[in-house]
């Protein structure tokens, strides 16, 4: 086994044997390999269950193959019998040889990379690109490295808000990956930029900090879709549900914080320009300069929220330095931030968070959960963590 505790809320017959890593290494991955091929080394790498019927899990493999090793990936989608039966016979025109797999007496379709249900885009893209897999979220979204340029394969198009929000943090003098893509384009090739992913570090978070001001002061936010205090807490609520799907217990607990913070909305709307889903790997640090990406999820909503959920996404990674990182952010900002707003919207940043650890094929989920509920009653109640 995996040792991947399952959910609760899961009882999926085909979900043990696709959280086995013996079943994967010896009658999945085989299967789907091409002969003379064999499993060299797999990991579970991540598991989406927000349904009663119907789950992904997610295998990165390396492939001992023609003499050497190359990377692969396995997707096993578990749903009812007569769906997976379904899904077979359409994906059959898509499928080189061996490349989809019924399993487990019918209850999980076995997708061989870069055969993706959702990403249609995603094996021609593989295959004009020359490109080799950085990223993958099965079903969701994929990012290929080709040359010196990132391509990016989603399952929803690249919307206005991204194209929009990414001119007006240049024309706010901050450094963007350029896109060469349109709205409505699901292949996007972005030019990257040198640098290594934020870690928190204080000097950087200054930097980060006098960035997130600059955006926030910008203008020429009116076609960004709005996020006010409302929003926010209508995806926390959504939150809740999805974490009460995996453990009931803990859902009970977030959701009486949801409730609290219902009763605590922040009387300022919020009208900044924000990133919306601010966390360390949409920031590059190189040298003394920072650049800012990803802003797909751009708004106008509340300038607390950026400083929060990058809070909380320090805080998931090494809870011992974040309160040092949120005050040198708070610092490099260099204006008066609200500090019961900012407190309102990191309790909800974390309670958005609570499902990431299950979401990433964490072993130690429920505890890391359990830690980060435990962090939202800290903060709607007002206390520094």
């Amino acid at each position: 086994m995996s040792g991947f505790p399952a959910p609760g809320g899961c009882a999926l017959p085909g979900l043990p044997a696709a959280l086995d890593a013996g079943f994967v290494r010896e009658v999945a991955a085989p299967a789907l390999l091409a002969p003379g091929s064999s499993v060299e080394s797999l990991s579970l790498d991540c598991v989406r269950c927000s349904s009663p019927d119907e789950a992904v899990v997610g295998w990165r493999l390396t492939v001992h193959e023609d003499g050497g090793l190359r990377p692969g990936y396995l997707t096993l989608r578990l749903a009812p019998r007569w769906r997976i039966a379904r899904e077979a016979r359409r994906l059959a025109p898509r499928v080189p040889a061996g490349g989809v797999l019924v399993l487990a007496g019918g209850d999980a379709l076995a997708l061989a990379f870069p055969l993706d249900r959702v990403l249609r885009e995603l094996g021609r893209t593989l295959r004009r690109a020359r490109a080799e897999l950085v990223r993958y979220r099965p079903e969701h979204n994929a990012v290929l490295r080709a040359g010196d340029a990132f391509v990016h394969v989603r399952a929803a198009p690249l919307g206005e808000v991204a194209l929009t929000a990414t001119a007006i943090a240049q024309g706010a003098g901050l450094r963007c990956p350029r896109i060469d893509g349109a709205a409505g384009d699901r292949v996007v090739r972005e030019t990257p930029l040198a640098g290594r992913p934020f870690a928190g570090e204080p000097r950087a978070a200054r930097a980060v900090g006098k960035a997130l001001a600059a955006l926030h002061a910008a203008g020429g936010g009116g076609g960004l879709p709005r996020r006010g205090p409302i929003d926010e807490l209508d995806a926390t609520l959504r939150a809740c549900r999805e974490l009460a799907f995996l453990d009931e217990e803990l859902g009970a607990r977030a959701f009486l914080v949801a409730a609290e913070l219902s009763g605590t909305l922040p009387k300022n709307a919020g009208t900044s320009t924000i990133h919306g889903r601010l966390a360390c790997d949409e920031i590059l640090v190189d040298g003394e300069e920072i650049a800012l990406r990803g802003f797909g999820h751009a708004a106008r909503g509340l300038p607390e929220r950026d400083v929060a959920s990058l809070w909380i996404d320090i805080w998931s990674q090494d809870p011992g330095s974040a309160a040092r990182a949120r005050d040198a952010l708070l610092g490099g900002y260099g204006k008066e931030l609200d500090r019961r707003d900012l407190h309102w919207c990191a309790a909800n940043a974390a309670l958005q968070s609570a499902h990431a650890p299950f979401a990433r094929a964490r072993s130690d989920w429920r505890a890391r959960a359990k830690e980060i509920v435990r962090l939202a009653e800290q903060l709607a109640g007002g206390n520094e963590p």
